[in-house]
């Protein structure tokens, strides 16, 4: 297991490392950079250039579960000595892994580039970013729920995509597996909208709970039919 997140890691740090450090690098020569275009980046605002920056390693994550087990190279994957339950979870941890890495270098170009717009600005967040971490001493228990169900909405998300990927790449699709899959995805939304209807609004500890029971379903779901019904072609 241990192995095999290692090598996820060492497979795929080119991809991620270069998108971090083309961020960073673009942030830290901001001063050399046209005016124009940074008034640009005032109007799209600094937020929306980190979700999508977020969209962007996301859509890498789930690209690259998909190229390393259902393109050409898949075939050797697939017929390594381990289990599908490792293997599926080995990529969600190497996944998680380079996502918290990139958190760090978003939140490093960002407040870089926070700073050569507006210096002023920049240094009053530091009094607000101490009454934050303050208030998180003082409320610990609220701090690690908040972590907790910050890191199960990735998981969850980024297990619905493996999900609906290895079901579109089974016996029962041979061709529009991308159009196909769009649509059993936002179908899969819609039932998730019908079902949380459904379901009384409880506690956080509920939520969290239903929370976790979902990414165990997809989790189940995505060993169920890459051990059934994934051919080897």
């Amino acid at each position: 297991m241990l192995k095999m997140i290692k090598q996820e890691l060492i497979s795929s740090y080119r991809q991620f490392i270069l998108i971090d450090a083309i961020f960073l690098a673009g942030c830290i020569l901001t001063p050399w950079i046209p005016q124009s275009f940074i008034q640009s980046l005032l109007l799209l605002g600094v937020s929306s250039i980190g979700v999508g920056l977020v969209i962007i390693l996301f859509y890498n994550m789930v690209r690259r579960y998909q190229r390393s087990l259902f393109s050409k190279q898949g075939y050797l994957t697939l017929t390594l000595p381990i289990s599908e339950g490792k293997l599926i979870a080995a990529k969600l941890i190497s996944a998680f892994i380079w996502y918290s890495f990139s958190m760090l270098f978003i939140v490093l170009g960002l407040s870089i580039l926070m700073y050569y717009m507006d210096p002023k600005a920049f240094r009053d967040i530091f009094p607000d970013l101490l009454r934050v971490f303050q208030f998180g001493l003082a409320h610990l228990n609220d701090f690690l729920y908040f972590w907790i169900v910050q890191t199960m909405t990735f998981v969850e998300l980024l297990l619905s995509f493996y999900a609906v990927i290895t079901l579109v790449h089974t016996h029962w699709f041979k061709r529009y597996r991308l159009a196909l899959g769009t649509v059993i995805y936002c179908l899969m939304l819609i039932g998730y909208g019908y079902l949380f209807e459904l379901v009384p609004a409880g506690s956080d500890l509920f939520n969290l709970s239903i929370m976790i029971l979902s990414s165990l379903c997809l989790f189940g779901a995505t060993w169920y039919l890459l051990k059934k019904h994934v051919e080897l072609e």
